[in-house]
């Protein structure tokens, strides 16, 4: 499975990151929102994570 991981807290995003790909995800990640839809515009993703307060 492909998923998208958006967080903007480094040390966050790193461990849930490092957690799925542990589990066999396949994971991008985006440290903003716009890298985020940048991602999520070009890619197909089985599913999206994203904090749901952030900048950008």
């Amino acid at each position: 499975m492909k998923i998208l991981l958006i967080e903007d807290e480094l040390k966050t995003l790193q461990y849930i990151s490092k957690g799925l790909e542990e589990n066999g995800y396949q994971v991008d990640t985006a440290a903003d929102g716009k890298t985020g839809k940048h991602l999520a515009l070009r890619n197909s993703y089985q599913l999206v994570i994203t904090d749901i307060i952030m900048p950008g």
